[in-house]
This record gives C-alpha cells, sequence and structure tokens, in this order.
C-alpha cells in the first residue's frame, strides 16, 4: 500500500482509519448482540477520545468501557456524555467522590462491595465481577449466598449488571471455557432474577464472540477485534486501523566503516545513505527493533540501522528509489496487515502481542482519524 503525501505540522503522529473501525465494529453488531467497545489504554493507542466520538456516532453503543477511573474522567472532559462502566478496581473512596454523571463502577468481590456500601451516600450503579476461572479480580461463585444478602440490605449500592472474564476462550471451546460458561449463566440469572435492576449481562470478547449462542447474556464486550489486532479467532477478518507515521529529519552518506548510533552496533560494510527519524521508543518504536526491524518509506522497505533511540530512529534508504528527501513520509508502523511493519509483524519480530504495540504508543502524539 503506497503512502500518500500530506502536509502536516506534527513530526511524528498516528494515522486512524475511521471507516475500517467502523467496518469492524459493525461487522460484530451484525449478529444482533449488544457491543460494548472496550476503549482502555487509551483506546489500545488508538486515541480513546477520537475512538469513543467516531463509534457514538452510530448511535447503536449501550456504553464504553474503560480500565480505570482516569479513563472516564478523560471522555467526561472532552465533552462525551455516553454510559461508561469502569471495568477495573477503583477504592471505594474513590468511588464515593465521584461528581461525574452516568458512571458505573465494578465491585471487584464482596470485600469491595461491602467498602462500596460504606463509603457511599449516594445512589451508585455497580456491574459485579464473577469469578469463573481466571482468579484476578471476581466474587467467589460460593459466596453467592452473601452477596445477595448485601444488596438486598443495601442503600447506595444498586447492582445494574454482572459479567465475568473468559482463561483462554481464544483456544477454542474446551472443557474449562464450557464450565466457566456455566458456572456464569447459572449465577448471572440468579442475579436477574433477584435484583430487577440487574438488566445488563456480559461475558463475551472478542475471541469468545463465536460462543455468544452459548452465553446467556445480553451485551458483549469487544476490544481488539475494533483495532484489527485479535491475535487469535477473528471469525470476521477484522482490518488493523492504526499507523504511525513520521518523516525524514535528515539525510547523510556514510563511508564504508562508519559506525551509527549508539554502541556502533551497526557499522557500514560499504557507502551508505542514511535517514534519522525524528521517533523513537517514546514514540513507540520499540527498541528491540535496533537492527532488525523495518519501516517503509512510500513504496521502499528500509531496515532500521544502529540502536532505536528516545526520540530517534535511523533507516537505511541506499536502495531507496527515488532518492529519498527531507519531509518524505516515513511509515513506522503500518496499518497493512500484510506490511513487513504491521504491528502484527512487529510483534512476531519481537515476541509480543500486537496490541502491545500499539499501547506503548504514547498518548501525547496526535491523532489524526481520516
Amino acid at each position: 500500500m503506497p503512502i500518500t503525501s500530506k502536509k502536516v505540522r506534527e513530526t511524528t503522529w498516528v494515522n486512524i482509519d475511521t471507516d475500517t473501525l467502523l467496518e469492524n465494529y459493525q461487522k460484530f453488531t451484525a449478529s444482533g448482540t449488544r457491543i460494548a467497545p472496550v476503549i482502555k489504554a487509551n483506546a489500545y493507542g488508538h486515541g480513546a477520545v477520537g475512538v469513543a466520538q467516531a463509534l457514538l456516532k452510530t448511535g447503536t453503543v449501550p456504553f464504553l468501557i474503560v480500565a480505570a477511573y482516569d479513563g472516564a474522567r478523560e471522555l467526561r472532559a472532552a465533552g462525551i456524555t455516553a454510559p461508561i462502566l469502569v471495568l477495573g478496581y477503583v477504592p471505594a473512596e474513590v468511588v464515593a467522590e465521584n461528581s461525574e454523571p452516568d458512571i458505573t463502577f465494578t465491585a471487584v468481590d464482596l470485600e469491595h462491595l461491602e467498602a462500596l456500601e460504606a463509603a457511599l451516600e449516594k445512589i451508585q450503579p455497580v456491574h459485579l465481577k464473577i469469578n469463573t476461572g481466571m482468579n484476578r479480580y471476581g466474587a467467589d461463585p460460593a459466596k453467592l449466598p452473601e452477596i445477595c444478602s448485601h444488596l438486598q440490605s443495601a442503600r447506595h449500592v444498586v447492582l445494574t449488571g454482572v459479567f465475568s472474564h473468559f482463561v483462554d476462550a481464544f483456544a477454542g471451546i474446551n472443557d474449562f471455557t464450557r464450565q466457566q460458561t456455566s458456572c456464569f449463566n447459572e449465577i448471572s440469572a440468579e442475579l436477574s432474577e433477584r435484583f430487577p435492576s440487574c438488566q445488563t449481562t456480559h461475558l463475551a470478547s472478542t475471541s469468545s464472540h463465536r460462543l455468544r449462542d452459548q452465553i446467556d447474556a445480553n451485551t458483549e464486550r469487544v476490544g481488539i477485534g475494533l483495532y484489527g489486532l485479535a491475535n487469535y479467532t477473528d471469525e470476521f477478518q477484522t482490518k488493523p486501523v492504526l499507523s504511525l507515521m513520521s518523516q525524514v529529519a535528515s539525510l547523510r552518506e556514510i563511508p564504508t566503516g562508519a559506525a551509527v548510533g549508539y554502541g556502533r552496533t551497526y557499522v557500514a560494510e560499504g557507502k551508505r545513505l542514511v535517514a534519522t527519524i525524528p521517533a523513537g521508543y517514546f514514540e513507540g518504536v520499540d527498541r528491540r527493533l535496533s537492527n532488525r526491524g523495518v519501516v517503509r518509506l512510500g513504496e521502499n522497505v528500509c531496515p532500521i540501522v544502529g540502536k532505536v533511540s528516545m526520540n530517534a530512529t535511523t533507516i537505511d534508504v541506499s536502495n531507496c528509489r527515488p532518492r529519498p528527501r527531507v519531509r518524505d513520509l516515513v511509515e513506522l508502523i503500518s496499518a497493512d496487515a500484510d506490511a513487513p511493519n504491521s504491528a502484527a509483524a512487529i510483534a512476531r519480530e519481537i515476541d509480543a502481542v500486537n496490541y502491545r504495540i500499539t499501547t506503548q504508543i504514547p498518548a501525547q502524539l496526535p491523532r489524526l482519524f481520516t
């Protein structure tokens, strides 16, 4: 996929393909299930505010999901008024101090539920997380009678949802996944029956969307599938939407034997033309790509030479045609899934997961939604 020139004021920025983002989302909603977009970790590096604004225009988003309270506050500060679920743990005193409207918090276990009730002085909707086998957060299913008793006597906590988290549904339907599903279905049914306010139930995510007919839930949480970053099962073949862009800042010819970068880890074996890009590991170019990664300049694939620095990366452009010029665009991470510098290809090169590649892009970089 050729890189087109465009005038920009930023030296390094992130392009987000809005049309592809919406196409990915609509592939999930086509099943008829309510899809709650997961925009935690700055929407997996894509820009939480911009992603939320784009998806909310569809008119079908039941609520947005973030991991932390700061994520919810960021959306509210940007003028986003849609309902928000904070999926992770938030201390009870922080929940009690919240003044932002229409934010639902998670009770991560019975003790947290009790702490919330003790701290609150106003009505607060919560979703209860059930531990069906992940053993990170979640209420113990054996404590369901105590949970129900507490909820019945609570004056401020109102149960509006229940959810859990698959351990390895991406690996296919196995006995453990069936056990988790059965446990969730049983507890979800009981809580929904005993507490009419418990209207939202969710267990499936991107990799377990195909199990939706076996899950007694009315909502799904979809994160990596929105961004085309599913690295396991992806029944819809969603497409990446993010590209990390920069430009040539400097060009220099170096002679045989000249070194590039810290530690002299690259030494030219012949006369080379080297370009410096004003983006390094702070901007999202993983340092492990030193002397092994590639970028794209026009139709050319250029190797990274020398160590990736904090704010600079050097590439060999000797074989580029036409000869590069200062300000030429450079694609550091490609939205083309088959490109040698796609998030998936980079992840394979450095033994990581592809969404780790995008989430490490700092929030300070501009996100341009095209």
